[in-house]
C-alpha cells in the first residue's frame, strides 16, 4: 500500500479552468498496493507508484509530505515478484504439458524500498493510523483521495461487497466505509480504484456523501487493464491511462471520460455517479416490467436540448464507437443488441478455442513422448539442468523441422488456430467492455427523468464531488492535451462486426458427424453410433463399420482422425476406407461444421429440452420425471471405471435425500443394453442422441474420468455441477445437504 500526502496550492474550485480559487486547501492521496504476498504483488505495483511518483514530482510536491503505504513496509523480507525472464522461441511446445517444469524457474523475489519517503505495511491498522495521524492537520475543504494499484476480490454472494488485497488481509466496502467515519465530515474523499472488481466501492457514494470515485471495472467484473508489463512499455493499463488523463485534467471526471475513449483493454471505467444510475435503471425496468434500454431511450433528451456536458457525453459516445469499429451506436436498445451479438460471439469462440486447445495438447504430447528426456536424465546425472534444457531445446527444434511426420499431428498448424482464437477473444471482450461504457453513457444522459427529486440531488452531488480539481495541470500538460484533441486520430484496429463473426465462423473446427471407438493400437476405428439427421445418413456407413484410413492416409495414433477433420475445409468431402463384414470399400462423406450447443445454463435459470432417449424402457418416458422430487444428471460411460465403482454409493446417497437420479451416456444403446445385462445399473438409463446435454453441460468425460453430475430442482434448474464423488456425494453437490 502507497500513501502519497501532497499540499496542492491555488487549486480550481471551480469547474472552469479559468477561475483561481480565492483561498487554498491541501490535497491528501493515498496510494493502495498492497500486493497481498510476495508471489502475488507483481513488478506493476512498483512501476504505477513510480510513475505517479514522477508526476507528483513534476507537480513540485515535496517529498516531506508523501506517506508511503506498501506491501510489508520498509522491513527487509522480499516483498515484489520479478518479471519473468524471456522464455525460448519453441516454449510453446511443453507449456500446459508435464515437461513445462523442465523449463520452470523459481520465483524471483526482491524486497523494495523507497528512499523518498517513509514506507508503512499495507495493513487495515496502518491506514486507520494514519487517518487518525492528519487529523488535526485538515481543515475545511481539504480533500483526501484513495488510488488503488492492487488486487481485488469479488463479492461471494455477486453483489457490490467486494475487497481490496492488502499484505495478508483483505479490506471490504463496508469496512473501509468505518475507516472513513474517522475522518471530518467537511472533508471530500475521493476514490481511484483499478483493481479488479473495484466498481463495489462506488456504493461508498450512496453511503456517504462526501464520497466520490472513478472505478477500472464494475463490482461484477475482474480488471484486465490493471497493470503494464516493464517488458512492454508501450502497453499501457487502465491505471496508467487514467494517471495520464488525471495529468492532463486535474479532475476525476474528465479524466475518467478520457479513459474510456482511450483505453482498448476489456475494462469498463467508470464513475460512482455512473454506477448510481445504473443501479437505479435496473431497479426501475424490474419494477416497471419493462427493458432497460426501453426506459433509458424514452428518456433521452433531444439534440437540440442537450447542454454542454452533455454534449461532451454524446461526443463521447461517438468517440469510443469509432474508435471501436462499432458503427451506429444511437440508442441504449441499439447497445444491447449489439452486446448480445457480441457475447454469442464470444461463447462461440470460447468453445471453438477449448476444442483446438484439447486437440493441441494432444498433439504436444504425442511430440513429446518422443523426445529422448528419460534416457539423458536417468543414466547421466551429472549434466546440469541448463544443459539438459538446452538438449531438449535443440530436439524440439528439429522435431518442429522435419514436417509433417516430424510434427505428428500438425503441430504448428493446430497451434495457430489457438493463438488467433485467443487474439479474437481479446478483441471481442474489448468490444463487449466498449458496449458497457457507451451504455452507462446513456444511462446518464437520461438521469434527469429517471431518478427521483431525492436520487437526482444525491447523483448531482455526487457529480460535483467528481468535477472537483485533486491536480493543477502542468502547461506542458495542457498543450499536449489540446494538441491531442486538435489532431484526434479516428482509425481503429478492431475489425467490424461482419468481419468477426466471418472469422470466428472461419475457426469453427470440422466434424464428421458419427461417434467412434478407436481399436488396439489406433490403427481402426469402429462406428459406435450416427448423429441424428446428419449427412452421413446419405452415404454407405452404418454402425459397426470399421474406418482404416482417410483420405489415403493410415491411422497411427489415437485422435488422428478428430485431428485431420478439424483441420479440413467445412463443405468439403473427404474420403476414407471403410470395412464391413470383411470386404473394404472407398466412401466420401462431407465434413461439416462442429455443433454449437446454447449456452449452459446459470445457477437458478431452467434447463432448455433435452434429447435424451430411454435406453432400457420399451416406450417413451418424461426426461424428467421430477414428481415433486430434485432430479441428478449422472454422465457415465461403460469404459469409465470411476463412473461405474460410484453407482451403489451414489444410489444411497440419492435414497437418502429422496433424489431421482437419470444416467446419461453417449454410447450406442445396443452396447449399453448388453453391458447393463451382466452389471445391472440402478438407475434410469438415457441416451445422449448427439451428445447434446453432455455438450451443454461440459460433462467431457475423455478429460475427467470421473463421473459429472448436475443437479435440477423440482422445477429444473441448473443448481450445482459436480467432477467425481466424495466421501458424502457428489463433489460440490454434497455441500448443499450438508448438516
Amino acid at each position: 500500500m502507497f500513501s502519497l500526502s501532497l499540499a496542492i496550492n491555488s487549486m480550481f474550485l471551480s469547474s472552469s479552468m479559468s477561475h483561481i480559487s480565492s483561498y487554498w486547501f491541501i490535497v491528501y492521496f493515498a496510494l493502495i498496493a498492497g500486493g497481498k504476498d510476495p508471489q502475488s504483488n507483481d513488478q506493476s505495483h512498483q512501476e504505477h507508484l513510480s510513475r505517479l511518483m514522477s508526476a507528483l514530482e513534476q507537480h513540485h510536491i515535496p517529498s516531506s509530505q508523501i506517506a508511503l503505504f506498501w506491501a510489508d513496509g520498509e522491513a527487509a523480507a522480499p516483498d515484489r515478484k520479478l518479471p519473468a525472464t524471456q522464455k525460448h522461441s519453441n516454449y510453446w511446445v511443453v507449456q500446459d504439458t508435464p515437461w513445462e517444469g523442465w523449463f520452470a524457474k523459481e520465483d524471483l523475489l526482491a524486497n523494495t524500498r523507497w528512499e523518498q519517503v517513509k514506507v508503512y505495511p499495507a495493513k487495515r491498522s496502518e491506514l486507520r493510523a494514519w487517518f487518525k495521524s492528519i487529523v488535526p492537520q485538515l481543515k475545511s475543504n481539504d480533500s483526501i483521495v484513495l488510488a488503488v494499484t492492487d488486487h481485488g476480490r469479488p463479492d461471494p454472494k455477486g453483489s457490490w461487497q467486494t475487497a481490496i488485497e492488502l499484505w495478508g488481509e483483505s479490506l471490504k466496502v463496508d469496512e473501509l466505509y468505518q475507516d472513513l467515519q474517522l475522518l471530518p465530515q467537511q472533508l471530500s474523499i475521493q476514490l481511484w480504484m483499478s483493481q479488479c472488481f473495484s466498481g463495489g466501492f462506488a456504493q461508498l457514494a450512496t453511503m456517504d456523501s462526501r464520497v466520490c470515485g472513478a472505478f477500472s471495472a464494475a463490482s461484477n467484473r475482474p480488471a484486465y487493464g490493471c497493470f503494464t508489463l516493464p517488458s512492454e512499455p508501450s502497453v499501457e493499463g487502465h491505471f496508467l491511462k487514467f494517471l495520464e488523463g488525471l495529468k492532463q485534467s486535474g479532475k476525476l471526471d474528465q479524466a475518467s471520460r478520457w479513459t474510456v475513449e482511450t483505453d482498448a483493454t476489456p475494462d469498463t471505467p467508470h464513475l460512482s455517479s455512473d454506477a448510481f444510475v445504473r443501479r437505479i435503471v435496473k431497479e426501475r425496468s424490474e419494477a416497471l416490467g419493462i427493458p432497460e434500454g426501453h426506459l433509458i431511450d424514452a428518456a433521452l433528451p433531444a439534440l437540440s436540448q442537450l447542454n454542454k456536458d452533455q454534449q461532451q457525453i454524446v461526443k463521447t459516445i461517438t468517440n469510443t464507437s469509432l474508435r471501436f469499429n462499432l458503427g451506429l451506436t444511437h440508442s441504449y436498445t441499439r447497445v444491447t443488441g449489439l452486446s448480445k451479438q457480441v457475447n454469442e460471439l464470444i461463447y462461440s469462440l470460447k468453445t471453438w478455442h477449448a476444442q483446438w486447445k484439447s486437440l493441441l495438447y494432444e498433439a504436444k504430447l504425442r511430440l513429446l513422448k518422443q523426445a529422448p528426456i528419460d534416457a539423458f536424465t536417468q543414466k547421466k546425472q551429472h549434466r546440469r539442468r541448463s544443459q539438459k534444457q538446452a538438449k531438449l531445446q535443440r530436439w524440439i527444434h528439429r522435431a518442429l523441422r522435419r514436417g509433417k511426420e516430424g510434427r505428428r499431428g500438425l503441430l504448428k498448424e493446430l497451434h495457430q488456430k489457438v493463438e488467433r482464437a485467443e487474439a479474437l477473444l481479446d478483441q471481442l471482450k474489448a468490444i463487449e467492455a466498449s458496449l458497457w461504457r457507451i451504455g452507462t453513457l446513456y444511462a446518464g444522459l437520461a438521469a434527469k427523468d429517471i431518478l427521483t427529486e431525492h436520487d437526482y440531488e444525491l447523483w448531482n452531488k455526487m457529480k460535483s464531488c467528481e468535477a472537483r480539481s485533486i491536480l493543477q495541470p502542468l502547461y506542458s500538460e495542457r498543450r499536449n492535451r489540446s494538441s491531442k484533441r486538435d489532431n484526434t486520430q479516428l482509425s481503429t484496429d478492431f475489425q467490424s462486426m461482419n468481419e468477426l463473426q466471418t472469422e470466428v465462423e472461419s475457426l469453427r473446427p470440422g466434424y464428421i458427424a458419427f461417434q467412434y471407438r478407436e481399436r488396439s493400437k489406433a490403427t481402426r476405428l469402429e462406428v459406435r453410433a450416427l448423429d441424428y439427421g446428419s449427412p452421413l445418413w446419405a452415404v454407405d456407413l452404418q454402425v459397426g463399420d470399421q474406418i482404416e484410413s482417410i483420405n489415403k492416409s493410415s491411422l497411427n495414433y489415437a485422435g488422428q482422425i478428430r485431428e485431420m477433420i478439424a483441420l479440413h475445409p467445412i463443405g468439403e468431402w473427404v474420403k476414407i476406407k471403410r470395412r464391413r463384414n470383411g470386404k473394404a470399400r472407398s466412401i466420401h462423406i462431407p465434413v461439416v461444421g462442429a455443433p454449437l450447443s446454447p449456452p449452459p445454463p446459470k445457477k437458478g435459470e431452467p434447463i432448455p429440452p433435452l434429447s435424451l432417449d430411454p435406453i432400457m424402457q420399451d416406450k417413451k418416458v418424461d426426461y424428467l420425471m421430477t414428481g415433486g422430487r430434485p432430479t441428478l444428471l449422472y454422465f457415465w460411460s461403460t469404459w469409465c471405471q470411476e463412473c461405474l465403482r460410484v453407482a451403489p454409493q451414489l444410489k444411497k446417497w440419492a435414497k437418502k435425500h429422496d433424489i431421482q437420479v437419470l444416467a446419461i451416456t453417449s454410447e450406442d444403446p445396443h452396447l449399453i443394453r448388453a453391458v447393463n445385462q451382466s452389471s445391472p445399473l440402478p438407475f434410469m438409463i438415457f441416451h445422449d442422441r448427439n451428445r447434446e446435454a453432455s455438450r451443454l453441460f461440459r460433462a467431457d468425460l475423455q478429460s475427467h474420468q470421473e463421473a459429472v453430475f448436475i443437479y435440477l430442482d423440482v422445477e429444473r434448474r441448473f443448481i450445482e455441477r459436480g467432477v467425481g464423488l466424495g466421501e458424502k456425494g457428489p463433489k460440490s453437490i454434497e455441500l448443499l445437504f450438508d448438516d
